[in-house]
């Protein structure tokens, strides 16, 4: 018996396949292709506290235009988040990045960088830091 010179379920040298994204809450689980949560992370942000309005955080990136400097945070609406830093900060800000998120998360992605923390939430633009942002869905 002849061995067969083509599969049907071999992929096309022209097409690549890319790697799951990791999930940007637990950044353990793969997402489902087209989101940036995992199923888990997912049904645990839905979830309504039983007594309590529950408001879905975003976490947000923010960058500084002239040092480069990267801000990550949490807030229940982040371009009014911006809109108040901005009102700080004489130097133009711009919102990268907004995804679901929680202080759970926030306080990962603290720990993660804080070899790159210049004060409190603002990082330095380090290669790896920016690595990981260039992973997620751009504002």
């Amino acid at each position: 018996m002849r061995p067969s010179t083509t599969r049907r379920d071999a992929m096309p040298s022209t097409q690549m396949r890319t790697p799951p994204l990791t999930c940007c809450l637990c950044l353990e689980a793969p997402a489902p292709r087209g989101d940036v949560v995992c199923v888990p992370c997912r049904e645990r942000t839905n979830r309504a506290v039983r007594g309590h309005l529950y408001v879905p955080m975003q976490l947000y990136i923010i960058r500084c235009k002239d040092t480069g400097r990267i801000k990550i945070g949490v807030s229940a609406d982040a371009q009014i988040r911006l809109q108040g830093l901005q009102d700080q900060c004489p130097t133009f800000l711009e919102l990268v990045v907004v995804i679901p998120g929680d202080r759970f998360l926030e306080q990962r992605l603290h720990d993660r960088f804080e070899a790159h923390r210049v004060r409190s939430e603002w990082f330095a633009p380090a290669p790896e830091l920016l690595a990981w942002i260039a992973t997620l869905p751009r504002t």
